[in-house]
């Protein structure tokens, strides 16, 4: 460890509640009874403690693992379970106290880590319960696989270690895989592995930010994560990561996300206008013309970059397929495309990784596509056509129209043989109750049939028809709507039928009724 071995201007006291020693010295290395905080490798490949951030976002994962070990205590010592809690409240209000706003190296956050320990009244066995805090505090596995609320990490924080992750796998990409169009051969895996792995983190990042927003029930929860992942795409775009930043859109613009109407609904307007602005900076109309603008002029020679690797694949595919004849045409221009790819590489960058966020990070958890489709559908079911309702309507409204044509008729055919006199034995009067009744029937028939039309519009669906703007039924079916009401005569209380002007029945005793 780190303790034993460092020399410098610190202090050593000896624990009266247990046989250990503590050092803590100028140099950061910190130890209990040999036993050194800061030997311990976090993040993507092996990164030295020592060279990882501490966030704010870091104490969220540091927190969720000391909860954990309050419900799954490491050591079964009842001293420890005792200790668990006063220390963990103790160390969170420290390091809260410490953090703020600020980012802070991963050595004097151990610090506070160390000194709570030492001041905590409930530590029995110093040196045992130390280690057992610190195999939780540096957790890696636990970190990696812990379900994560992303709204409660900084964006800058993700966006940062997506960046040193594609920085990593961008700079590892060299001139021989570039030609030839490798990355679309049968072997592409054996003839270009630097591009398809880069290629994968792509796919990967923006699976993962769809799988992200699709663990959330809730409409509300949904639109929150939703446009914080717009936020990171933003801050990937601010460090200009570029290719993290077109992932991230390319997960926002999926089917499986951009279908949830009720979710980006909610979204707030800043937010929703920041993820145009961004979606029209990296649209690939025009051949990217706009991406390649901020790329030409935003950024400068030394500044650390991250191009979109695609659109420099998609230069070389066409130059490859377009040039195949015309060899020195074919290697200028592939050479001067595979020159940009270069151009960005290798370049200074001040990124370091974040401690806890790297290790959930690095190896990101997704679902394939088609799986974030069937929970979209989970999510938000697909509501019944507008086209299929419509139809469904107006056969509705046919089969009410060819009633009330059937009615109607039936209404003239009775009218006439009552006026003939064909119906022999047969009262007026019963024949009158008959036509009253059809009358009626038709009435209904035409409020059903009105109804069905102010709510769905006039056959043949909406775009004309003869339909207001409103939704009122057409001129036409309104027309026959007005007429079809019985009328009645001023003296007898007999039906006429539908738009007759006339008192058939009665015509000759009094004209107008």
């Amino acid at each position: 460890g780190a303790g034993g071995d460092r020399r410098g201007a610190g202090r050593q006291m000896s624990a009266t509640r247990g046989s250990a020693s503590v050092e803590s010295g100028v140099s950061g290395g910190i130890g209990i009874g040999g036993v050194g905080v800061g030997s311990v490798g976090v993040g993507g490949g092996g990164v030295a403690a020592n060279k990882a951030l501490v966030s704010r976002s870091s104490i969220y994962f540091i927190r969720r693992r000391l909860e954990h070990e309050i419900s799954e205590p490491a050591l079964s010592d009842k001293a420890y379970v005792r200790s668990l809690h006063s220390f963990i409240n103790e160390f969170l209000k420290h390091a809260e106290k410490f953090m703020k706003d600020k980012i802070s190296s991963l050595e004097d956050f151990e610090r506070v880590f160390l000194e709570t320990i030492i001041n905590a009244q409930d530590i029995v066995d110093l040196e045992v319960h130390f280690a057992a805090f610190k195999a939780a505090l540096y957790d890696r596995k636990f970190y990696a696989r812990m379900p994560v609320d992303y709204t409660q990490l900084a964006p800058s924080d993700v966006a940062a270690q997506l960046t040193v992750t594609d920085t990593q796998l961008y700079d590892q990409i060299n001139r021989d895989e570039l030609t030839g169009a490798k990355w679309t051969k049968k072997n592409k895996h054996e003839a270009a592995p630097s591009i398809m792995a880069f290629i994968n983190r792509f796919n990967q990042i923006s699976l993962f930010t769809m799988t992200a927003i699709l663990e959330h029930g809730p409409v509300k929860d949904r639109a929150l994560v939703l446009q914080h992942f717009v936020a990171i795409a933003q801050a990937c775009f601010s460090i200009n990561n570029f290719n993290a930043t077109k992932a991230v859109l390319a997960g926002l613009q999926s089917t499986p996300i951009h279908r949830l109407k009720k979710t980006w609904k909610m979204v707030s307007s800043r937010a929703a206008e920041r993820f145009e602005r961004l979606a029209d900076v990296m649209s690939e109309e025009s051949n990217f013309e706009e991406y390649r603008e901020v790329l030409a002029q935003s950024v400068k020679p030394n500044q650390p970059c991250v191009p979109h690797l695609g659109v420099f694949l998609a230069d070389l595919s066409y130059i490859d397929a377009a040039l195949s004849k015309n060899e020195a045409a074919l290697e200028e221009k592939t050479a001067a495309v595979i020159g940009q790819v270069v151009f960005f590489q290798h370049r200074p960058n001040r990124l370091q990784p974040t401690f806890a966020v790297d290790d959930h990070l690095t190896n990101l958890k997704y679902n394939p596509e088609e799986m974030s489709y069937k929970h979209s559908l989970e999510r938000e079911p697909i509501e019944e056509r507008k086209a299929d309702k419509d139809k469904q309507q107006r056969e509705q409204q046919r089969e009410l129209q060819r009633e009330r044509e059937s009615i109607k008729k039936k209404s003239v055919v009775e009218a006439n043989r009552l006026e003939s006199g064909a119906l022999e034995g047969a009262e007026p009067d019963v024949i009158a109750a008959t036509l009253e009744t059809l009358q009626q029937r038709l009435e209904i028939l035409e409020g059903e049939v009105a109804t069905l039309m102010s709510a769905a519009g006039p056959p043949g669906g909406g775009g004309g028809g003869g339909s207001s703007s409103n939704g009122n039924m057409s001129p036409r079916l309104f027309s026959l709507r007005s007429n079809s009401r019985p009328r009645r005569c001023r003296d007898y209380a007999h039906a006429h039928p539908a738009g007759r002007r006339d008192c058939r029945q009665c015509a000759r005793r009094h004209p107008v009724y």
